[in-house]
C-alpha cells in the first residue's frame, strides 16, 4: 500500500510501460505511443484486482483513436476490462456522490446501439447493478423520447424494457420503468 500525503495520489509506474518520450508527446494529438501506453495500464490495474491487490479500478476518458492507432483489438477500455476478467458481463457506470448511470450499450454507433437493447441486454444490466451493490433503487430509462408515449414514439419500451424491468422485479431488484429519460435526470 503506497503511503503518501492527504489528498495525494501515489503514482504507480506498472511493469511494461515504456517512456518512449510519452511526456514529450504534444497534447490534443492521437498518438499510438499514447495508445499502447493506455493499454498497458489498464491492463496492469485490471490484473491488480484479479489478484486481489487492489479493490476497484477508475478510469479516466480513454481516446479511442489511439487506442485503435496503437493496434488494441477492443473499441474502449470497457471491453478491455471485460476480456481480462475472462469476458464476464461488464457494463459503464459514470457516478457522483448523488447519481450513478449505468449504460445497456457502450462504444457502438447509435444504429447498432438501438438493436442492442434486447430483453436480455436490459435485464443482464440490471443484475449487474444490483449485484455491484449499487443498485438500492433502480430508475430505468425508456429509449424513445418520452419513454415511447404508449408506442406513439418507438414501441421499444413495450415489447422490450417494461418486460425486462418486470422480469428483474420478479428476482427481487427494485426496479421501476421504463421513465422518460429527460424526466429521470
Amino acid at each position: 500500500v503506497a503511503h503518501c500525503p492527504p489528498r495525494c495520489l501515489p503514482i504507480w509506474q506498472p511493469e511494461g510501460l515504456v517512456d518512449a518520450g510519452l511526456a514529450a508527446l504534444p497534447w490534443g494529438q492521437v498518438d499510438a505511443r499514447a495508445g499502447a501506453a493506455a493499454a498497458v495500464c489498464i491492463d496492469a490495474a485490471a490484473r491488480e484486482v484479479l489478484q486481489g491487490r487492489a479493490c476497484a479500478v477508475v478510469t479516466a476518458p480513454v481516446h479511442k483513436a489511439a487506442l485503435a492507432a496503437a493496434g488494441v483489438a477492443f473499441p474502449g477500455h470497457t471491453e478491455m476490462l471485460q476480456a481480462a476478467a475472462g469476458g464476464m458481463p461488464v457494463r459503464m457506470m459514470l457516478a457522483n456522490d448523488e447519481l450513478r448511470v449505468v449504460l445497456v450499450t457502450i462504444h457502438q454507433s447509435l444504429r447498432s446501439a438501438i438493436d442492442a437493447v434486447t430483453f436480455e441486454s436490459v435485464l443482464e444490466t440490471l443484475r449487474i447493478v444490483q449485484g455491484s451493490g449499487q443498485g438500492r433503487r433502480i430508475a430505468v430509462a425508456g429509449l424513445n423520447p418520452h419513454a415511447g408515449e404508449d408506442g406513439l414514439f418507438g414501441d421499444e419500451e413495450l415489447r422490450i424494457i417494461a418486460p425486462a424491468v418486470a422480469a428483474a422485479r420478479a428476482e427481487g431488484i427494485d426496479a421501476q420503468g421504463p421513465f422518460a429519460p429527460d424526466t429521470v435526470f
